[in-house]
């Protein structure tokens, strides 16, 4: 494990849970990664998971030119930003992957980290005061005017989860210029000063079209092979999210036609894909 360029108290926290957690494996191999690749005269690092694709364009749904950008900004900033734009789920199987779903659940720009995260807080308050399941038929809620959250259920509990916008990432991933590796470590998905009152510069470039448990076999298939560790935080402390330790447990203790009928009552969408579109919550990615 390379953990040379990290700062010392993250090194002691990677060397104690490098074995037992996934995402700790991730950030420490990246760095690794990218220490060969600036050897080798490379420029760029972006780290994607097998079910995402890059998508090159912020405002078009035509895709862009990757390489062109990348050569256009390497002089200019240390990370380009691609925000998560995630696959609607509305097939209980399909194989292989489906690169040609053009359908993505996105969330407006205007609509930050901070401010779904105020939702999500304030919805999680209802559930508990009410104590019951406050999720419908629509498998989304109206939480305010131009947004949704999803609400689904715990298949350990019956009571609501609340999950969010997608049930992956929301926060950008970064493709970061080699040039910058002595004054950065990487995080999970995005690249960090290794002095905090470090000033770096990046630029918004594109999407991440992420295909994350797009039918029944491949929600079954991502928890039963990622195991326990992928719940826990690179600190070892904490879990990643509940909805993702939840998930893990049911399907790890479960047939796959339990998980089939999960998949199906919970995470396949059933609403007007045209009302989505009209309302900028659903979005069109042409590749």
């Amino acid at each position: 494990m390379q953990t040379l360029g990290f700062p010392p108290y993250r090194t002691a926290e990677l060397s104690k849970t490098y074995q037992k957690t996934f995402n700790s494996r991730k950030q420490a191999d990246l760095y690794d990664a990218a220490i060969r690749l600036r050897k080798e005269g490379f420029r760029w690092i972006i780290s994607i998971d097998p079910d995402e694709l890059i998508h090159p364009t912020l405002f078009t749904e035509s895709c862009g030119d990757l390489m062109f950008m990348l050569n256009k900004n390497y002089f200019k900033y240390s990370q380009l930003y691609f925000r998560p734009v995630e696959v609607v789920r509305r097939n209980l199987f399909c194989n292989p992957v489906p690169f040609d779903e053009d359908l993505f659940s996105y969330v407006p720009p205007q609509n930050s980290e901070q401010y779904i995260e105020v939702i999500m807080h304030q919805l999680r308050q209802l559930v508990l005061e009410k104590n019951r399941r406050v999720y419908e038929d629509s498998f989304y809620i109206d939480c305010y005017k131009n947004h949704f959250i999803q609400v689904i259920a715990n298949p350990n509990t019956g009571m609501p989860m609340v999950v969010g916008t997608h049930i992956g990432y929301t926060s950008h991933k970064s493709a970061f210029n080699l040039l910058h590796l002595d004054f950065f470590y990487p995080r999970i998905h995005k690249w960090v000063p290794k002095d905090k009152g470090h000033v770096y510069s990046w630029i918004n470039c594109g999407h991440i079209l992420h295909y994350i448990c797009f039918d029944c076999a491949e929600f079954y298939n991502k928890f039963v092979q990622r195991g326990e560790g992928s719940d826990i935080l690179p600190t070892g402390n904490g879990i990643v999210s509940e909805h993702m330790s939840e998930w893990r447990k049911f399907v790890c203790s479960n047939s796959i036609d339990t998980v089939t009928e999960y998949f199906r009552d919970s995470l396949i969408f059933k609403g007007d894909v045209n009302e989505f579109l009209e309302r900028g919550l659903f979005r069109r990615m042409r590749h």
